[in-house]
Parts: C-alpha cells; sequence; structure tokens
C-alpha cells in the first residue's frame, strides 16, 4: 500500500518542477519510507524522508564532475511514500518489499529514504528478485547482526542479520559500536567489517580493495547516518 497523494507534493528530489521533467519515462525512482516503528533510542527516523527531500531542494542540478544535467538524462521520479501497516513489523516489511518489486521489475533504478534502518531487508529482496547475485555494502556505525531484540527479528538492529540468513553477500564500513554476540558472528561468518577507527584513521586504500573483493560486481549500498561524524550524527 502507498499513499494516495504524493509524499511531499511540494518536495520533489532536486525540487525539479513537473513541466521541466522530460518526457519519457524516468530510470530513477525515489521511494520514501517514513518508518520507525523499531526505534529504540527515539522516534523521529519517519520524517526523515520528507527532511531528505526538502535538503535536496537546496542543491543545484548540475554535476561539475560529469558536466552535464543528469537529472535530464536519467529522469527522475519521486514516488508517494509507503505507508507503515499497523499491523505491526512484519507486515510492514511485506509491505515494503511489494511496492519495491514492483518498481524493480519496472526496470527502474530504486532509491529508497527512509525511515529506519529495518527498512533494508525488504529493499534488498526486491531489488534480488531481478538481481539474484546482489551483495550490500553497509555504511553505518552499528553491525546490526542481532538475530532478535527487543522481542522482534524484524527489528533496525537485527537487518542485517536478516540479509545473512538471506545468504547476501556483506561488507560493513564504519562499525563503532555492536555486542560481543556479533562480534562472533563476524568472525564466524567472515564478514568483511571495517571498523570505524581503520575507516576513518587510514588511507582508504588500506582497506577498501578488501571490501571491494567481498562483494560481488552488484551492489546494493545502504547507509545508515551514524556512519558519518559523530558530533553531527550521533
Amino acid at each position: 500500500m502507498v499513499s494516495d497523494e504524493r509524499y511531499a507534493p511540494y518536495q520533489e528530489f532536486l525540487g525539479v518542477p513537473a513541466e521541466l521533467k522530460p518526457a519519457r519515462e524516468p530510470r530513477v525512482a525515489v521511494l520514501p519510507v517514513p518508518y520507525d516503528l523499531t526505534t529504540s533510542y527515539q522516534p523521529g527516523a519517519r520524517r526523515g524522508p520528507l527532511a531528505i527531500l526538502e535538503a535536496s531542494t537546496h542543491l543545484e542540478t548540475y554535476d561539475e564532475e560529469l558536466e552535464r544535467e543528469t537529472w535530464e538524462e536519467v529522469g527522475i521520479e519521486t514516488l508517494p511514500a509507503v505507508v507503515p501497516d499497523t499491523s505491526g513489523p512484519e507486515a510492514t516489511m511485506r509491505r515494503i518489499e511489494a511496492v519495491a518489486s514492483g518498481i524493480v521489475e519496472s526496470g527502474r533504478f530504486l532509491v529508497a529514504l527512509g525511515g529506519e534502518h529495518s527498512i533494508t531487508a525488504p529493499l534488498v529482496r526486491a531489488v534480488r528478485s531481478r538481481h539474484p547475485g546482489l551483495g550490500v555494502l553497509q555504511l553505518d556505525a552499528h553491525a546490526d547482526l542481532r538475530d532478535s531484540f527487543e522481542g522482534s527479528p524484524h527489528n533496525h538492529a537485527c537487518v542485517m542479520h536478516r540479509l545473512l540468513d538471506d545468504g547476501v553477500p556483506l561488507a560493513q564500513v564504519g562499525i563503532r559500536s555492536l555486542t560481543g554476540d556479533e562480534r562472533a558472528l563476524i568472525r564466524e561468518r567472515g564478514i568483511c567489517t571495517v571498523f570505524a577507527p581503520e575507516a576513518v584513521g587510514s588511507p582508504v586504500e588500506r582497506w577498501v580493495e578488501r571490501v571491494v573483493a567481498a562483494l560481488p560486481e552488484e551492489v546494493y549500498v545502504t547507509v545508515d547516518l551514524d556512519a558519518f561524524d559523530p558530533a553531527i550524527m550521533p
């Protein structure tokens, strides 16, 4: 289920007015997923998609590296938000996967905006239905490898364990908070994990090859904002 109306009718990604969008079918779909039901510290992640969309309107649309207006070439559409299922996390995960699967099957490139990190599992499953050899690069401060947390296997702290259960290759960068059990699982499964001190204190060349070698050619990138400077994103 998605919202009957645009998530933010006045907020398109990059703030591109509808009349300026290319007439052809957009190749990129931006999907807001305002969900934070299992957040354990404090709620508010559900406001993330709107905040990101609003911030994007202050960006210039010209890409100085590619020297072109990339949005004109690829076409970017901001979709209606996925409405969380009030019956609980498991039903919401199924709903997210169903909506994302439709986007992927249409051939569009999916960009999802959360929302807490638990939404990654159904999103990855949707993309893997079309790209079965997909791996995941996780940029995060937390390992998110618990089997269950606060009584739920669908908690945000368990999302990467769910992907391991699905047989998804995983590499982690920026980890600085985890349990002893999670550390043991990293060793047991041979997960490529670049902890925060190495990620920020060493030249990228010293660890990036390990990450690339641990992942297949096709990669889903998931970013938790706490991977960034804790002075800004604690």
